[in-house]
C-alpha cells in the first residue's frame, strides 16, 4: 500500500520536484504526505 502511494505522489508531479530551489519545500511537503499517508494506512 505504502509503495503504491510513493509512486502517486512522484509520478504525480515529476517537473516541480526536480526544479533545485522548489525542490526542497516540495520534497518536506511530499514527505509529510507520505508520513500521514503511510501513518493512515498502517
Amino acid at each position: 500500500m505504502g509503495k503504491n502511494g510513493f509512486s502517486k505522489v512522484v509520478t504525480a508531479d515529476p517537473k516541480p520536484i526536480r526544479k533545485s530551489r522548489k525542490s526542497k519545500g516540495l520534497l518536506k511537503r511530499t514527505i509529510l504526505v507520505l508520513v500521514l499517508l503511510f501513518g493512515f494506512e498502517s
